[in-house]
């Protein structure tokens, strides 16, 4: 699975998304180590991909990882359902 810390990572590190997407250097190496980068910084973060000539950083990639982690997050939280089905 893809992570919002391997979309940082592939954009040049911490310290070249925070450039892109505004933000003080402490907030994108936060967002990396969270594995979490807010929706409203997506369009940095895909202008910055654009640029750098990377095309595997879409709104439908971020989108993706940001519904894997709730997903797991649900999964991994007590007394959550899991996927199996009783009969």
């Amino acid at each position: 699975m893809r992570t919002f810390s391997d979309v940082i990572d592939d954009l040049g590190g911490y310290l070249a998304v925070a450039e892109a997407i505004a933000v003080p250097k402490g907030t994108a190496s936060a967002m990396k180590t969270r594995q979490s980068i807010p929706s409203e910084y997506w369009d940095g973060l895909v202008t910055l991909a654009r640029r750098l000539g990377r095309d595997d950083v879409t709104f439908e990639v971020l989108a993706e990882i940001s519904a894997q982690r709730r997903a797991h997050a649900r999964r991994s939280q007590p007394g959550s359902p899991t996927d199996e089905v009783t009969a």
